[in-house]
């Protein structure tokens, strides 16, 4: 096989690759990335299969119980695991599972947004087109977040979601309005990060030619390793920002990332869910597509080397 029937396959399989991890990518957003769950005495098997469970999506956290007909409760009453969650982690003074994160949810559909726009570049042929659309695309997520969190109110609507979370297990109203006032600062310099980061990516490809047209893949194969990374923190936060008022006195500890761990009389386990290993998945193909692409580039510059 020639160079150019070569630069011709190689261009179909990694344009095919890089659909495929766009579609894993989309699955994951709407998936259960993690799941947690909770065992004590007090939760029978019978009643709690799973223990106290709940699943963490890029959109929220969410009830992972399933429903069990016993004697203490009926199918159909709906038991809600993550408000037992918290419940549980409000004796020994642990904030909510709301309070974790509420920036990353709250932006998930911008990010995802983000990286959408760049796989799709990703797949274009080199040239300026690629430049003019990665920064029309750029430019149309910044409006949309612009107007969505200061035009229509999102940002309210994450900073009243904020509070009356904390407010259901905390009364120190003061303290809660600081921490609301602090979430709202934060995420206007995560706007101001966003387009920083957007102009930067898009300035870098257009003064460094077509050799580093390959990062525009790399940033959303690496989410499977930044999603493990921002839940291993927030998880010392929770564990290292406990509050004096707890029913029960619990040194700082770091909640388990992965595996069974023990925090009292509870036994923990923290787990990936479906979602993570497609968020793998995207990792896996991109990477293909990213190291095929650049075969197929070097080959077609060789081939232009040659009919010099």
């Amino acid at each position: 096989m020639n160079n150019a029937s070569q630069v011709k396959s190689l261009a179909i399989i990694y344009r095919a690759l890089t659909v495929v991890g766009l579609l894993l990518l989309i699955a994951a957003y709407f998936s259960p990335v993690w799941w947690v769950s909770l065992e004590a005495p007090q939760y029978p098997k019978g009643t709690f299969p799973d223990g106290i469970r709940i699943h963490f999506h890029f959109t929220g956290v969410h009830n992972g119980c399933t429903e069990q007909e016993s004697e203490e409760i009926e199918i159909g009453e709906g038991i809600d695991c993550v408000e037992e969650m918290d419940t549980i982690n409000h004796y020994v003074g642990m904030a909510p599972t709301s309070a974790g994160g509420p920036i990353e949810r709250g932006f998930s559909h911008f990010s995802f947004s983000i990286l959408g726009v760049m796989l799709f570049v990703f797949m274009m042929p080199n040239g300026k087109k690629q430049i003019y659309v990665l920064g029309g695309g750029f430019a149309g997520v910044m409006a949309w977040m612009l107007i969505s969190l200061y035009g229509q109110g999102h940002m309210d609507t994450i900073a009243a979601a904020f509070a009356e979370g904390m407010g259901q297990f905390f009364n120190d109203r003061k303290q809660i309005v600081v921490e609301t006032d602090k979430l709202r600062r934060n995420a206007g310099m995560v706007v101001g990060a966003y387009g920083l980061i957007m102009l930067v990516i898009t300035f870098a490809l257009w003064k460094a030619g077509d050799g580093l047209r390959w990062v525009l893949a790399l940033v959303p194969a690496g989410l499977s390793v930044i999603f493990v990374i921002d839940y291993a923190g927030w998880l010392y936060w929770f564990g290292h920002n406990l509050h004096p008022w707890g029913a029960f006195s619990v040194k700082p500890f770091m909640p388990t990332v992965f595996g069974d761990g023990k925090v009292a009389q509870f036994t923990t386990h923290s787990y990936p869910h479906y979602g993570y290993f497609m968020l793998m998945g995207v990792t896996l193909v991109l990477l293909v597509a990213i190291l095929l692409r650049r075969k197929m580039y070097r080959l077609a510059a060789e081939d232009a080397e040659a009919q010099k």
